[in-house]
């Protein structure tokens, strides 16, 4: 016999929620970390003014580098979202099925 799900098909619809909003914060971050890396490839170019011709090569190094890790790493945390995402989503489903299962057998009211 299936069982009412009303509260872990809530608990999915909230969590859902909470991940989409912070991917939209990630997509947001991956946006301003593109503006980070046009502004230090300006840097860059105008490291001339900053450096000697001993330390030219380990400058522009460094500043290639700055903001490299930090692009990845929010594309693997989107990443995650996505596919925590579309796990809660298959659950949801899921779930829903069974709780209409048990409120068409039980013809009780849904909470959900």
């Amino acid at each position: 016999m299936a069982k009412c799900c009303c509260a872990i098909i809530k608990k999915c619809c909230d969590n859902r929620a909470k991940l989409r909003e912070a991917k939209g914060y990630l997509n947001s971050l991956r946006n301003s970390s593109g503006a980070l890396d046009s502004d230090l490839s300006k840097l860059a170019a105008n490291m001339h003014n900053m450096a000697t011709p001993d330390n030219m090569d380990q400058c522009a190094d460094l500043i290639a580098n700055l903001n490299k890790d930090s692009a990845s790493e929010i594309d693997k945390m989107i990443t995650k979202c996505i596919n925590k995402i579309n796990a809660l989503t298959a659950e949801f489903v899921a779930y829903t099925k069974e709780d209409n299962e048990y409120h068409t057998e039980t013809k009780t009211p849904k909470k959900c």
